[in-house]
């Protein structure tokens, strides 16, 4: 609840006991979410939605595996947002729980968690880069933004 005061030189707005410790708390949790991208190098992908492991490097991988990594969205707004995941190709899957995901709405202020999953049988042995663009809607606008997936693939046994 919102306090107002007023005197000759103006009027003043004092927040209740609830809201003043709203401040530090976000400045808390914005902190602990840069030491977390400090200590696990995660990148944070800053636009419309923030993207928390928005660039992996999978290293070496066996032809045939399925690889997996785990996306953590955030949607820094004070309105809701909605979310189209695009893949370059076949062999990519954005998923939730088991089930394969292509549209997503986030709340303000609120995290979502997606794994995307590359199956490596139909690929050639070498270098990969692979993209999954996050197409955000906003109003009239929509933006694209990228999450990289990068991986050296290599023959089973070889």
């Amino acid at each position: 609840m919102w306090k107002w005061s007023c005197k000759l030189g103006g009027c003043v707005i004092a927040a209740s006991e609830q809201k003043k410790y709203l401040f530090p708390f976000v400045l808390i949790v914005t902190v602990l979410i840069w030491l977390s991208t400090l200590v696990f190098q995660w990148t944070i992908a800053s636009g419309v939605v923030w993207i928390l492991g928005s660039d992996y490097d999978f290293g070496k991988v066996s032809q045939g595996k399925i690889i997996e990594h785990r996306v953590h969205l955030f949607n820094p707004h004070t309105y809701p947002i909605h979310l189209q995941f695009e893949t370059g190709c076949g062999c990519t899957v954005v998923a939730e729980e088991g089930a394969n995901l292509s549209d997503l709405s986030l709340d303000p202020f609120s995290w979502h968690t997606v794994s995307i999953r590359v199956e490596t049988a139909g690929l050639e042995p070498g270098q990969h880069l692979l993209v999954v663009w996050v197409k955000v809607q906003e109003s009239d606008k929509i933006y694209l933004q990228p999450i990289w997936l990068r991986f050296s693939l290599h023959r089973l046994g070889g």
